[in-house]
């Protein structure tokens, strides 16, 4: 709790009473002072009256609506009517009227029990009371002979006002200090209040849990015992059946004394199987080794081919170099021809050899073009003998191929007959073993058939105990739920 907040709330609501009580009563002296300055027709009086209550009305509400600072009015309300009852002693004269009006503002002054709104007015009645005596155009004589008794009485008045103050101050403190010890008693009622209804909360919660947990208890124990029962009575079925398993038991050692039988047969024709397996492998590899070899030869061939196919293109280039010879030769026999025609009787001689040469020049042209023909021939018949060769490569190569795979194929083959072989005799063995197995099996289904008598007769006792665990989880299911509305019921 905001213990400081609470009692400045308090203090707040007392002044705005008493600004309020403050305002009405000045109010009402100021208007019936009006009303009586109006009756003795003193129209400066009463008009001076009522600007004093315009400007009480006018601070009054611009402090409480408009600057919201309602603990300044106070202040503002004792130098507002001490300032108009001074001014007064000047303008209307005083009298014994101001000094009753001064004991008045004194008992205003006192009204709020403030220290300083006290002793300011208290100052200023007492500066007043002086004016009025020594100053005022009114009964100055009887003032100043009364003087000592009015400040005596004023003084004995604002020494009790004091006291009033300081009893009222002192009672506010005492206030003020109750109040902080009941508001520390109800925060701390309050914290123990939220303390128990947090543990209530946490207990409500446990016990919600608790319940939901016998309640899943009660649940389960009955599907147990429900089970029970249908394992109980499934327990008379389960001794007849065991009676047929034995049964089928005995049968089932005769099956594996013939399948053992079978098994050994099956083994025996294998092992020749197996042989035969291991001879096909052999040939295929023998195989596989003859086309190794002729892969090799025809490697081989193809390669002499290659090089003859490199010869006859050297030699084509030959024949070509020989044209160009030829060409070159019958060239300079015609040039030869018209030197000798252009040297007349003496170049007959050296014509007839030029004519012979351009001849033989011809004739080696023409050789050496069949050449070319019977080259570009054997050529073409080569390059078709070497697209066979590689043809025949390539079919050597797949066949080769196809051995190996073979003979891959039985080296599985052989390998998965050795794992079956094992698996047989292993199978042998275990049929053997089976068999014993079967035998033992025989005997222990007797026993069981008498141990499942037992168990069901163990099984009706369990059904009472869970059925007595229910009855027990419900009681404590209810005093469960008894408590927790006790606990509900303490917070409440």
């Amino acid at each position: 709790m905001d213990t400081g907040g609470s009692i400045d709330e308090l203090r707040m609501s007392d002044v705005k009473k008493k600004n309020l009580l403050a305002v009405l009563v000045f109010s009402i002296s100021l208007a019936s002072a009006g009303v009586l300055a109006i009756f003795q027709q003193n129209i400066e009086v009463a008009f001076l009256y009522g600007i004093e209550l315009f400007l009480l009305f006018a601070i009054y509400a611009g402090l409480k609506y408009w600057l919201k600072k309602e603990t300044f009015f106070p202040y503002a309300l004792v130098i507002l009517v001490y300032i108009f009852t001074i001014s007064s002693i000047f303008f209307l004269g005083g009298g014994l009227s101001t000094v009753v009006i001064f004991f008045f503002l004194l008992f205003l002054s006192t009204v709020h029990l403030y220290k300083i709104v006290f002793l300011s007015g208290f100052v200023a009645g007492g500066l007043g009371l002086y004016l009025n005596a020594f100053y005022s155009s009114v009964d100055t004589a009887v003032l100043q002979e009364i003087f000592p008794f009015v400040m005596l009485a004023y003084v004995l008045t604002g020494t009790v006002a004091w006291v009033l103050i300081y009893l009222n101050q002192k009672q506010m403190e005492t206030i003020e200090q109750l109040l902080h010890r009941s508001e520390a008693d109800g925060a701390r009622k309050e914290e123990e209040k939220q303390s128990l209804e947090t543990n209530v909360a946490a207990m409500k919660e446990q016990f919600d849990n608790v319940n939901e947990r016998v309640q899943t208890n009660i649940d389960a124990q009955g599907e147990i015992s429900e089970a029970i029962s249908e394992v109980a009575a499934g327990t008379s079925a389960q001794t007849e059946k065991v009676t047929n398993i034995s049964q089928s038991a005995h049968d089932t050692l005769n099956v594996m004394e013939t399948m053992v039988k079978d098994i050994q047969s099956l083994n025996t024709e294998f092992q020749e199987a197996s042989a035969n397996v291991t001879s096909g492998s052999d040939d295929a590899r023998s195989l596989n080794g003859d086309m190794t070899k002729f892969q090799l030869q025809i490697t081989k061939l193809s390669e002499s081919f290659s090089a003859l196919t490199s010869n006859i293109d050297e030699m084509r280039n030959f024949s070509e170099d020989i044209i160009n010879i030829s060409e070159q030769t019958n060239l300079l026999a015609l040039n030869a021809s018209i030197e000798a025609a252009r040297a007349g009787e003496a170049g007959k001689g050296f014509s007839v050899v030029a004519d012979e040469i351009r001849k033989l020049a011809d004739m080696t042209n023409q050789t050496a073009a069949k050449m070319t023909d019977n080259l570009q021939v054997v050529k073409e018949t080569n390059d078709s003998a070497l697209d066979h060769m590689q043809n025949s490569r390539t079919m050597v190569d797949e066949t080769l191929n196809q051995a190996e795979r073979v003979s891959s194929a039985f080296e599985q083959l052989r390998s998965y007959m050795d794992e079956l072989n094992g698996r047989l005799r292993s199978f042998e063995e275990s049929g053997e073993t089976s068999k014993d197995n079967a035998a033992q099996a025989e005997k222990a289904l007797g026993d069981l058939a008498a141990i499942i008598e037992q168990s069901s007769a163990s099984i009706e006792e369990m059904n009472a105990s869970v059925e007595n665990l229910n009855e027990q989880n419900e009681s404590i299911r209810k005093e469960m739920k008894d408590i927790e509305d006790r606990a509900q019921a303490l917070v409440l």
